[in-house]
């Protein structure tokens, strides 16, 4: 995935699901994982978008699976919602690139 694909696959997404781009705002976010660490992330009103293909880590969430290791996954998944667990299966740093999707809150009148 590139940043340039991610940005369109955001606007396609939130256009699909009915959201104008005025109701919602995008944040880059790059973590910085350790070795072996594992982090949780909890985006239920927000889409996180995998802005890269990194190697040597494990992203679980309600959309789906990435994870290049494992063989038996017959999909990866790049975009993420819910509860997100992050595991670096590395022994040294990794770099996780996301463009993240915040929905506005709409004000009743």
């Amino acid at each position: 995935m590139t940043t340039d694909l991610a940005l369109a696959l955001i606007e396609s997404r939130m256009r699909d699901m009915g959201y104008k781009p005025d109701e919602y705002s995008m944040s880059f976010r790059h973590y910085v994982l350790q070795g072996a660490e594992q982090r949780e992330i909890e985006a239920y009103s927000e889409f996180y978008f995998l802005e890269h293909d990194p190697d040597d880590v494990n992203i679980k969430s309600d959309f789906g699976l990435y994870d290049l290791s494992f063989h038996k996954s017959n999909e990866l998944k790049y975009e993420h919602q819910g509860l997100i667990q992050i595991q670096n299966l590395s022994g040294t740093v990794n770099h996780l690139r996301f463009i993240q999707v915040i929905l506005k809150t709409k004000m009743q009148k």
